[in-house]
């Protein structure tokens, strides 16, 4: 689908019959095309119901995930953009609620209304400089990350996942319940507290394990899979890495007053870790978890509190579910 983009760029112009150069901010339309995909080419990925019960998916389209692009009313409702949706907005200038186009709202609906020249080299005396080219650029790539499937608008985005935290644990009549949250990778959170959205029963386990008690989990959050293939974050190398580097960074400010053996074994964790994140094989992960093993057992065997919580560390990693191999693009970021 070809779209008209307004968008907004800054030059330092001179008018003709003048000399010095001015800041001016300048506005022109250009072509862009957003693609238009079946059914058939992006499929249904997965989906899940919100906390709001509104419905959520992704979709699946050239080994990415796809988002639909959303936007809220004043009410706080949520609504998704569709094609015509798109075009109005981009009619009107209008910036907000719009993925594509690149400016100042207000300076972009005024071009859009008529009440500004569209850009043209031609009225001025020279052009000393401008971001239009990287304006221009911008907007290419705002269409690059958006596709139409079935008249609604779709932006790139990344999987979904569970995040499991003791701050949504809910108890009454002797019964706990928790509702994980569900959010896409890309939005970021603590590795440790995220399990692959086809992992439910591994994290109700962990729950269990991890707040020692029986949580009963709400089964209303439950992410349904229709492509296993496009489930791909290392949730387990992801919250191995992190759980490992807060506890060497919480450690290191003991370091100038501990003992020799204590000092070695921080430091072998520590290299180790990096070797492993710069090069995951088998003997770096071989090597990772012997050193923690070795720090567990000379360093923090005395300390209650870090013993723990490197043991809970570990025991995630090595009760990881067989046959989870991933090649480490999306341990600690969307792929």
């Amino acid at each position: 689908m070809k779209l008209d983009v307004p968008v907004m760029f800054n030059a330092e112009v001179v008018h003709k019959g003048k000399r010095l150069a001015k800041p001016e901010a300048q506005t022109e339309w250009i072509e862009v095309e957003v693609r238009e995909v079946s059914d058939f080419d992006a499929p249904l990925a997965t989906e899940w119901t919100r906390e709001d019960s509104s419905p959520a998916c992704t979709r699946w389209f050239e080994e990415t995930h796809w988002v639909p692009y959303e936007y809220k009313d004043e009410d706080g409702g949520r609504h998704r953009l569709d094609a015509e949706g798109l075009r109005e907005r981009l009619r009107t200038g209008r910036k907000s609620q719009n993925p594509l186009s690149v400016g100042t709202e207000h300076v972009l609906q005024d071009f859009a209304a008529g009440n500004r020249p569209a850009f043209d080299p031609a009225s001025f005396r020279s052009i000393e400089s401008s971001d239009r080219d990287a304006v221009r650029s911008a907007a290419m790539k705002n269409a690059s990350n958006a596709i139409i499937v079935d008249g609604g608008l779709y932006k790139r985005g990344s999987e979904p996942v569970y995040r499991l935290t003791r701050s949504r644990i809910a108890s009454a009549g002797g019964r706990h319940s928790l509702r994980p949250e569900v959010a896409l990778v890309s939005e970021g959170g603590d590795p440790k507290d995220m399990f692959r959205a086809n992992r439910w029963d591994d994290m109700a386990e962990e729950a269990g394990e991890r707040y020692n008690r029986q949580v009963e989990l709400d089964e209303t959050a439950r992410i349904t899979v229709y492509i296993p293939e496009s489930i791909r974050f290392d949730d387990e190398r992801a919250a191995l890495f992190t759980g490992l580097e807060g506890i060497l960074s919480s450690q290191r400010r003991f370091l100038q007053t501990a003992r020799l053996s204590d000092m070695r074994t921080w430091l072998e964790l520590a290299e180790a870790l990096a070797a492993a994140k710069e090069n995951w094989t088998d003997e770096t992960a071989a090597a990772l978890e012997t050193a923690a093993d070795t720090y567990l057992a000379v360093t923090l065997a005395a300390d209650d509190y870090y013993s723990g919580t490197l043991k809970a560390v570990m025991n995630r990693w090595r009760m990881r579910p067989l046959g989870d191999d991933f090649d480490g693009s999306s341990v600690l970021k969307p792929y």
